[in-house]
């Protein structure tokens, strides 16, 4: 039954016998101290910087070819015409 959803209940009803009724809180208490980068919430600037590229590198039917000067170059997919963004 592994991969399936019965199997995952099994394998947590088995998780917390063995290690305790808050070991995925326990587990995700430690993924979370570990961390060292800070993430987006305690810089909000680059969490909307990278959200706004995302959202411009992320055009359907355009391919993204590079970025110069604050212009983000394109190329449609379906004409292969060139096309400019300014950011």
């Amino acid at each position: 039954m592994a991969g399936t959803s019965t199997g995952g209940k099994q394998a947590a009803i088995t998780n917390k016998k063995k290690y305790g009724d808050d070991f995925y809180a326990n587990i995700g208490k430690i993924g979370g101290s570990k961390g060292t980068t800070g993430g987006f919430h305690y810089d909000r600037n680059k969490a909307r910087t990278a959200g706004s590229l995302g959202g411009k590198r992320g055009k359907k039917g355009y391919k993204f070819r590079f970025e110069k000067d604050g212009v983000l170059h394109y190329t449609k997919n379906d004409t292969g015409e060139a096309v400019t963004f300014k950011i």
